[in-house]
């Protein structure tokens, strides 16, 4: 079974959920995640600089009102119930890629979201297809203080490179790279 065919038998078991690139019509959303979720949060004027710049790569995963669903099993236990059918975004990445690397620009998860595996498995849907069009490393930084994803970055194979001491006012940067 190919990581592709193995990510999309993961999302056949998430009930009421989808994995999709993100389209122009998501920015203003994700930008709100970001403020919602970030001190240092991207606007919606950096996205679209982002979304519209060659060699950009985004995706995300969206969950539906599910409290009408009787069957399926679903990671996300708990999942919080809406008064419609609107679409929620639970989870985006966003990668920037250019001459073979890649860098990881942002990776955000709603908070009632976060800690089901959802991160992990839209990162490694992105890993494929950034090394399926010919992309050889990945590059992130990362907050020192931010274990929870230092934890998932290490798990997902990255490896600590550099420090940019400092680079977030007082705090320092980690610098990672993953070989693809």
């Amino acid at each position: 079974m190919t990581a592709e065919e193995k990510i999309n038998e993961d999302l056949t078991s998430l009930s009421g959920y989808t994995i999709r690139d993100i389209e122009a019509s998501d920015i203003e959303n994700i930008a709100a995640m970001h403020k919602e979720n970030f001190s240092d949060c991207w606007t919606a004027d950096m996205i679209k600089g982002s979304f519209y710049s060659d060699g950009f790569y985004g995706g995300l995963i969206e969950t539906y009102d599910n409290r009408e669903q009787k069957t399926g099993t679903c990671i996300v236990e708990n999942a919080p119930q809406f008064e419609d059918n609107t679409k929620k975004i639970a989870c985006t990445v966003m990668f920037s890629s250019v001459l073979g690397e890649a860098e990881l620009l942002s990776v955000v998860t709603e908070r009632s979201f976060r800690r089901k595996g959802l991160g992990e498995l839209l990162l490694k849907r992105y890993f494929d297809k950034l090394k399926a069009d010919g992309e050889k490393a990945i590059f992130l930084e990362v907050r020192e203080s931010n274990k929870a994803a230092i934890s998932l970055y290490d798990k997902l194979g990255f490896v600590k490179i550099f420090e940019r001491k400092k680079y977030y006012g007082e705090e320092t940067a980690v610098i990672m790279r993953k070989e693809l």
